[in-house]
């Protein structure tokens, strides 16, 4: 992309035996964020770096814009590093502007897993089986709607079955919104809702910014569409 050199920043302890792998696994994400930014649109923060650090208790990772943290057991992992890449563009370009939004940054990034696969094989990432597994979950959650709503404190977003649904079912929403749209629409509105005037370029979206920018794009109403799949149950 225009004005960035590739080259990611990596935090990682001393001492640590598998060192080399470890930067190995984080540098493939250098052409990751190459594939990304054909179909987003640039890094959002190019004038910045993009980076991995090690510190994160716990298992995965989690995103802040520029530079995310990961746990020690996740430091090699292809999808966690590829999902914390996506939230650059889906979570911190575009934000979700309450809760109840939420599957906007954790479904593009989920997807972004399977997507990385896609267009990067040296992830080593089979996007066929990402897909699989987060549909399988998505099935299976037959209580929780992808927009969630009937919660009183953000901790009740991580619990339970709210958790598939925020991620599993969200990026289902999003791989059969590509099916729908077709490739060149899809990405097209994908980076039309990132740069919008209308509350998401560097600001915050709702689930109304992303249909709506769909609905110009495809010259569609996708309200019953998403009535089904992100409103309801």
């Amino acid at each position: 992309p225009s004005g960035f050199v590739l080259g990611g920043v990596f935090n990682i302890f001393r001492g640590k035996s598998a060192y080399t792998s470890i930067t190995n696994a984080m540098a493939i994400q250098d052409s990751v964020v190459y594939k990304f930014s054909q179909k987003f649109g640039d890094y959002p923060f190019k004038k910045d770096k993009y980076g991995y650090y090690e510190g994160l208790g716990g298992a995965g990772g989690m995103e802040h814009q520029s530079f995310y943290a990961m746990a020690s057991g996740s430091l090699t992992s292809q999808s966690t590093l590829s999902h914390e890449l996506m939230h650059q563009w889906f979570g911190d370009k575009a934000t979700f502007a309450t809760w109840a939004d939420l599957w906007l940054a954790a479904g593009f990034a989920r997807y972004g897993e399977a997507l990385a696969g896609e267009l990067h094989p040296a992830t080593g990432i089979n996007p066929v089986s990402e897909l699989a597994s987060a549909k399988t979950a998505a099935r299976g959650n037959t209580t929780t709607p992808t927009r969630i709503t009937s919660f009183t404190t953000s901790n009740q977003v991580w619990a339970g079955t709210n958790v598939s649904a925020v991620y599993d079912r969200g990026c289902m929403v999003i791989s059969m919104l590509r099916a729908l749209s077709g490739d060149n629409n899809f990405f097209l509105a994908c980076r039309n809702y990132l740069d919008s005037a209308n509350g998401s370029g560097y600001k915050s979206a709702t689930t109304d910014s992303l249909k709506n920018n769909f609905n110009s794009v495809l010259n569609y109403d996708l309200t019953p569409f998403f009535d089904d799949w992100v409103i309801r149950t």
